[in-house]
């Protein structure tokens, strides 16, 4: 009789031959080939081998009332790959004994269109990449169609991107984190949170604190920055109600308006390079009409 329990989870081995894969499922043993794909379950498989010139081939013969059935071969460069695959195979069959008399193995087997994998959407950054990319072709062909004298207008289309890409990137990081900052000054709650410990990470003072939001639930915070005055137990933190993640601790106005000062600099610097790149841009477009 046949001992169900005796199947095992199989090992995720893979084959490949000519035309065909094959690979172990839990479902049992997956052949795709030509299109379709061939699901043999344990319970149709009488045995796999490794056969042919140098064990190179797989053999999964099926199981019959009568013998062996059907048989289906897959054809692989590595013996070892072979032989590690009917091995594999061997241990997800059923325990049958001797005698007993074996299912049609063939009405077990299934058979359809192998699934087609899902195409992975492109991600904003790459989409925005890849515009990028052809409107800086597109218009470099228009200057060398466009202009008597594109030499001069190449070197500014040029230019531009050099000017506008770590300009744009920094001005949008810089920028953003300005604009956290700045909505956790609009929409944060801030209270009084308690020091329970500091710990030193890599030659850097970590502290940790723990506070009551306003919906009464305990938090914990760990950041770089020191409680205000120094030596304080306890500290101010903002948070903002809707992301968890942002907090701020309370430090110094001095320091807070010296870091806004440099912020609104590096923003100013940033703002006029990118401006630059436009009009380089916009020069290098326009110049085989002026």
């Amino acid at each position: 009789m046949t001992d169900e329990s005796a199947i095992a989870v199989p090992p995720a081995l893979v084959l490949r031959g000519r035309g065909s894969r094959v690979q172990l499922h839990p479902q049992g043993v997956l052949l795709d080939r030509r299109g379709t794909r061939t699901t043999i379950p344990p319970t149709a498989i009488e045995r796999a081998e490794a056969t042919g010139l140098g064990g190179r081939t797989l053999r999964i013969v099926l199981t019959a009332p009568s013998g062996d059935g059907r048989t289906y071969r897959v054809r692989c460069r590595s013996a070892p790959a072979v032989r590690a695959f009917a091995a594999g195979c061997a241990t997800t069959l059923p325990v049958r004994d001797r005698d007993e008399r074996r299912p049609d193995g063939y009405a077990l087997v299934r058979t359809a269109p192998v699934p087609a994998p899902g195409r992975q959407p492109l991600s904003r950054t790459a989409r925005i990449t890849w515009a990028s990319v052809a409107l800086y072709v597109a218009g470099l062909v228009y200057i060398v169609m466009a202009a008597r004298d594109p030499a001069f207008l190449i070197f500014l289309w040029t230019l531009a991107p050099v000017i506008l890409a770590p300009s744009v990137f920094c001005l949008a990081t810089i920028g953003g984190a300005a604009l956290e900052e700045w909505g956790l000054r609009v929409r944060g709650v801030t209270v009084v949170a308690d020091v329970t410990g500091t710990k030193a990470v890599d030659g850097t003072l970590r502290y940790t604190y723990r506070y009551r939001d306003a919906d009464g639930v305990e938090r914990t915070h760990v950041s770089t920055c020191a409680p205000w005055p120094e030596g304080s137990t306890t500290a101010e933190l903002t948070y903002d109600p809707a992301h968890r993640g942002r907090v701020d601790v309370r430090g110094a106005r001095w320091k807070a308006a010296l870091l806004g000062a440099f912020v609104v600099g590096v923003l100013a610097v940033l703002t006029g390079m990118t401006l630059g790149g436009l009009c380089c841009a916009v020069l290098a477009l326009a110049g085989p009409w002026l």
